[in-house]
């Protein structure tokens, strides 16, 4: 019989038994000839697959192996991992959960609050029982167990894991990267099937907004302005959104029919660059909308008077769907004009409208018959996206 491989000694994935981390000295310093020097970090591995199915497989393939008891953490959608009632009922859970930690109804969320039962690499292994890998699905049921939030929980069990698995899209979508506060800089990235690679790079650098979705938008930050919240902020965001909204509807003629009950428009990035210009979106703008977009989303505290007492208040921030709106747009336009609009042509701009037939109810006419009327409602969606997955990079 030939010998089982080795446990490597380099990696804290296998230095001790079972995957325990040795003691450290401290946690960013070591001591070697009596001189204290900054200790070597050792990169994280992100393996990245196309279904939530797939990690699945691979976490079962590495509890076969010597390395199976190797601090390891899951990330994954609330819609996987969410184990409050109140949350799961709802159609966007994404949106209520931020909600409840914004607390902006007086409601909070207690899973939230117990996260410190499961987000620490040792008490998960040694206290709860996952002393090697596991799935979500076993997190989940952890999390139902102990009242504590799963999906908040793998992204605290990242900071000390030493390896992570996750979908394409949070190694390539920047948005999903800053908002699960991935940072890939000098960490290993392993891809599943890359051949599939391209088509998630292209995915992630596009995006689809429907005009109600603007129209929202718009509102959202017209009321900001009109009860004077960081208003010089605001305001050239309010003017982006209406610039938009004014292109589709003075677009929306120029619109041909291409299927049943739809049109379509499609831009190249040349035209799309002269179109912006027109509208006062530029290279040399753009960074000024994006400094205005940070200051809104900026948390800030003031003095006010709350049921006659002067108290600490919350400045208001736009809502969690127009920070998505404006994010996914911004990012979109900072990759149109990157080094110089260089990826320009890789994007193509489509402004498509659909309608959809709707019956009214039954209203008995003058002589008393019942007639079914039936109305058309018209949606339209502008959707820039890319082409070719190198703007993606």
């Amino acid at each position: 019989m030939s010998k089982s491989p080795a446990a490597c000694s380099l990696c804290p994935c296998a230095a001790c038994p079972a995957g325990r981390k040795a003691p450290e000295k401290g946690k960013d310093q070591e001591t070697e000839g009596g001189a204290t020097k900054k200790k070597k970090s050792v990169p994280k591995i992100f393996f990245g697959t196309r279904t939530h199915k797939q990690i699945t497989q691979v976490a079962r393939e590495l509890k076969r192996t010597l390395y199976s008891g190797a601090p390891m953490t899951i990330l994954s959608s609330r819609d996987h991992t969410c184990v409050n009632p109140e949350v799961t009922a709802r159609p966007n859970r994404n949106e209520h959960c931020k909600e409840l930690l914004d607390a902006k109804s007086g409601q909070t969320c207690r899973f939230y609050h117990s996260v410190h039962k499961m987000q620490d690499q040792n008490t998960l292994q040694w206290v709860h029982g996952l002393h090697q890998a596991w799935d979500i699905e076993e997190l989940v049921r952890l999390g139902g167990r102990l009242r504590a939030c799963a999906y908040y929980a793998a992204r605290e069990l990242m900071q000390d894991a030493s390896i992570v698995f996750c979908p394409y899209n949070y190694l390539l979508d920047p948005l999903i990267r800053e908002s699960m506060e991935i940072n890939l800089k000098g960490q290993v990235v392993v891809l599943d099937e890359a051949h599939n690679i391209e088509d998630c790079a292209r995915e992630s650098a596009s995006y689809t907004v429907e005009e109600g979705q603007l129209l929202a938008a718009r509102d959202d930050i017209d009321a900001m302005v009109t009860y004077n919240v960081r208003p010089a902020h605001h305001q050239p965001l309010r003017a982006f959104c209406c610039s938009l909204l004014n292109w589709v509807q003075d677009s929306c003629s120029a619109l041909q029919e291409r299927e049943y009950e739809s049109s379509c428009k499609v831009w190249t990035g040349t035209e799309v660059l002269g179109i912006f210009h027109g509208l006062g979106i530029t290279p040399a703008t753009f960074p000024m909308l994006q400094k205005h977009l940070a200051a809104v989303l900026e948390k800030e505290e003031r003095v006010g008077v709350v049921n006659g007492r002067e108290d600490t208040v919350q400045v208001p921030t736009i809502s969690s769907p127009t920070q998505a709106v404006l994010k996914s747009l911004f990012m979109v336009l900072e990759f149109l004009f990157r080094n110089n609009c260089k990826f320009a042509e890789d994007y193509r701009v489509a402004l498509q409208q659909t309608y959809a037939w709707t019956t009214q109810p039954d209203l008995p006419d003058a002589h008393g018959f019942f007639a079914r009327p039936s109305a058309v409602a018209a949606a339209t969606a502008p959707r820039p996206w890319c082409t070719r997955s190198a703007s993606g990079a």
